[in-house]
């Protein structure tokens, strides 16, 4: 009977969707010549993965000549949003090299745990 009680409070709170964020995710794309970067802030989940999948699909539709994808900004990355990044490297090499530019510390390490960093290169900012 708790438990109902409680869920029902969640529920009944204005606002409260199971899934949302405090922070939501904001995927912007720059283009400089053929060169494209995806800028990513927040954090990218279950919930968030296909926002950034979708632009991704974009930018690859568009044949860049380099694809950078910015996490200087990402808060949380997990197993979806690795899945998203991997099949766009998959889509795009060998025609278009994907680096991953400026991961927070939290995100490095699951780059790093997933083997994504190990296929993927990482740019870091200058010191």
């Amino acid at each position: 009977m708790l438990i109902l009680v409680v869920c029902a409070r969640l529920v009944a709170r204005e606002g409260a969707v199971l899934g949302r964020h405090d922070q939501p995710l904001s995927v912007e794309c720059r283009w400089e010549d053929r060169r494209a970067t995806v800028v990513v802030r927040g954090e990218v989940d279950f919930a968030t993965a296909g926002i950034l999948a979708q632009q991704l699909d974009e930018v690859a539709g568009q044949q860049p000549e380099h694809l950078t994808v910015d996490l200087a900004r990402t808060s949380f990355l997990d197993a979806a949003g690795l899945r998203v990044i991997a099949r766009a490297r998959r889509t795009l090499t060998p025609r278009c090299p994907l680096t991953l530019r400026s991961p927070t510390r939290q995100v490095r390490l699951v780059l790093e745990v997933s083997g994504l960093a190990g296929v993927c290169p990482i740019e870091d900012p200058p010191r």
